[in-house]
């Protein structure tokens, strides 16, 4: 399912349900996405996904994305229940940022995918893909997987450094202590 929208509401006793295990679900918006308990779905210059409107899709693997705009989780994102979706994609390739500033937790897989991302609160998964060119950790990632990679060709990744040495092609990856998982792929 594919859903282009500038405003989704899933009104009283709604639900989308994926059937079978490939359920893939993309939310894209031309506008930046506000997500999380509190977004404001009477404001029109973004997106807003709720908490609740989200709690409302089930048995599928959810992609958010702006397309050259913004995804941002400002208020908690609590989908760890049974009964919601499986995974959680924040941002696809031409989003701009991915910031979380809000307590996040997903059963499945957390996926960031931005030109830079900022993980501003603390987020637990049971796994975390990390796809960026400007990486920042200032809070934990609690899981048991987490992947790191660059979302351009051509740069180099550096560990807990100050600064990158060439600094227009550089994943900058400072504060890996707040990665609590067992095994990290960089």
């Amino acid at each position: 399912i594919t859903i282009k929208a500038d405003a989704l509401e899933l009104g009283s006793g709604a639900r989308l349900r994926g059937q079978g295990g490939g359920a893939r679900m993309l939310i894209t918006s031309e506008r930046d996405v506000n997500v999380g308990t509190g977004a404001d779905a009477n404001r029109g210059d973004a997106l807003a996904l709720s908490e609740e409107t989200l709690k409302k899709i089930d048995n599928a693997d959810v992609t958010i994305a702006s397309n050259g705009g913004e995804v941002v989780v400002g208020g908690s994102l609590h989908l760890d229940g049974s009964d919601y979706l499986r995974n959680l994609t924040l941002g696809a390739d031409g989003t701009r940022l991915v910031q979380v500033n809000a307590s996040t937790r997903v059963n499945g897989t957390l996926g960031m995918n931005a030109r830079e991302v900022i993980a501003g609160a603390a987020m637990e998964a049971n796994a975390f893909s990390i796809v960026a060119d400007r990486l920042s950790l200032n809070n934990t990632m609690t899981g048991n997987l987490a992947s790191i990679r660059p979302a351009s060709a051509g740069y180099h990744i550096e560990l807990g450094s100050a600064g990158c040495v060439n600094a227009t092609k550089c994943l900058l990856i400072k504060d890996l202590y707040r990665v609590k998982v067992p095994t990290l792929e960089i």
